[in-house]
């Protein structure tokens, strides 16, 4: 079946979430997302992508066994737009996202506020997207609303000609818990009533692949139907300090623990010198990422018999990151390691990153043995 239904659908989410700015833009304290309600979540997560699985324009969940997280955002309301309805991803002008509300499941995984940008110029048509930033991940409480204090900068703004918006959004690692979602409509490009939620997402998880900040990725599938974000954001306008970092109507906000994250790949090669694999790391979100790197790949072995894979080590190492920064961890190889790149110029192996005191995640990585110097 053609997909083209996807790319109608993109256009009209575009008139929501670019061109129709909120009339109370710059007034104090302005809350986007959903309402909260009380009601049902999905029990998935990023263990699972929808995609079209008939040729009526049904979607369904399919199994994904693939590292990197995902993301998730609320891409606007069919038949509405932003003055309408709240349920909207994008920013109403400069300024910044000083808090978050996240109604979660029973067991849900943690989250990042994640911030892209889409840029859009008349006469040529819309980008989208480029990670921009990510804050987090914060543990949610089981079955009930957290609330997450911020103070993330976002920008709406024209600049030569290009006009450029920051789009609020989740992401979280595939752990096996379950993203703040509710099905609220028919999932059904085909049909679409009225007032039924749109999301996009992106699998693996913005900015986990190093081009996202750079040439940018288009997300998956825009705009599909049926599918509520239970988040609510924040917003104060640039020069606003009449909420400065306060939620409306005044109170406190309990900021929940900061999950120690894991880094992400700076490039999915890594070249290996001397013995030594070259790792590029890049430690983003607002904390330091600490923790031990292992090159791994699976392996037939005693403990087969068992049901079990055995696991085989070909290096390891430590890591420590400042917030943002860039950096090349040396892993030596062991024994195993070296016989690997011996045999082949390159191999591709499992990279697990264990942050401390967090949970281990894996990426998939080529070792590549540098050239032989010329004598």
């Amino acid at each position: 079946m053609s997909v083209r239904p996807l790319r109608v659908l993109a256009p009209l989410i575009l008139v929501s979430a670019l061109f129709f700015a909120p009339a109370h833009a710059g007034a104090a304290a302005i809350q986007f997302g959903s309402s909260l309600a009380p009601g049902p979540v999905v029990t998935f997560g990023c263990n699972a992508k929808p995609s079209l699985y008939d040729a009526s324009g049904n979607y369904g969940l399919f199994v994904n066994n693939e590292p990197g997280g995902c993301t998730w955002s609320q891409a606007g309301v069919w038949g509405l737009n932003s003055v309408s309805d709240p349920r909207t991803r994008s920013v109403p002008s400069d300024g910044r996202i000083v808090a978050a509300e996240v109604l979660s499941g029973a067991q849900p995984s943690p989250i990042s506020i994640t911030i892209f940008k889409q840029l859009a110029q008349p006469g040529v048509g819309s980008a989208c997207c480029f990670f921009v930033s990510d804050n987090g991940p914060f543990q949610l409480t089981p079955s009930a609303i957290t609330a997450i204090p911020l103070n993330i900068p976002v920008e709406r703004n024209t600049k030569e000609g290009v006009l450029g918006v920051d789009l609020v959004s989740v992401s979280a690692e595939n752990d096996g818990g379950s993203l703040p979602l509710r099905v609220r409509g028919p999932s059904n490009v085909l049909s679409i009533p009225d007032g039924d939620p749109m999301a996009g997402w992106f699998y693996p998880r913005l900015g986990r692949i190093p081009n996202d900040s750079q040439g940018g990725r288009h997300e998956l599938l825009e705009g599909v139907p049926g599918y509520e974000l239970l988040v609510r954001w924040t917003f104060c306008a640039t020069g606003d300090v009449t909420c400065a970092g306060a939620a409306p109507g005044g109170g406190t906000i309990t900021p929940p623990p900061v999950v120690p994250r894991a880094p992400r790949l700076g490039a999915k090669q890594a070249q290996v010198s001397e013995g030594k694999a070259l790792v590029g790391l890049i430690c983003g979100g607002d904390a330091a990422c600490e923790g031990q790197l292992a090159l791994l790949a699976p392996t037939a072995g005693s403990s087969a018999v068992r049901g079990k894979a055995k696991t085989v080590v070909y290096g390891s190492a430590g890591y420590k990151l400042a917030a943002g920064a860039k950096g090349t961890v040396k892993v030596k190889l062991n024994r195993l390691g070296k016989k690997l790149l011996a045999k082949h110029a390159k191999a591709a192996v499992t990279l697990r990153m264990t942050p401390k005191g967090g949970t281990a995640t894996t990426a998939k990585l080529t070792l590549k043995r540098a050239a032989a110097k010329a004598r």
